[in-house]
Formats: structure tokens, C-alpha cells, sequence
């Protein structure tokens, strides 16, 4: 997953530093696929605590 400078952290979120590790997430955004290797890629854009 890449986030970009433009995610907007939602419900209590200010940034990637605020998500702990096992925390649940929603991420929305846009999957691409990857045209190096074929991978799928979760842009994300809105990030919202899901606990």
C-alpha cells in the first residue's frame, strides 16, 4: 500500500505515526496494477480507525 501527502486521517488519526500495530484500519483509495511487475497497488487516500 502506498499512502501519498494527500491522505486525509480520519476518526482520531493525524498521520501514520497515530496507527499502532493490529490497529483495524479502512483505507479508500484507487488499486492499480504495478506495470514492472504486475502487483496490485492500494493507493490510498481516506484512512479511518475501524477499532
Amino acid at each position: 500500500m502506498y499512502i501519498g501527502g494527500y491522505a486525509e486521517y480520519r476518526d482520531g488519526f493525524t498521520g501514520i505515526e497515530d496507527i499502532a500495530d493490529g490497529s483495524k484500519v479502512r483505507v479508500v483509495g484507487v488499486l492499480l496494477k504495478n506495470p514492472m511487475n504486475g502487483n496490485p497497488v492500494l493507493v490510498g487516500h481516506y484512512i479511518d480507525s475501524q477499532n
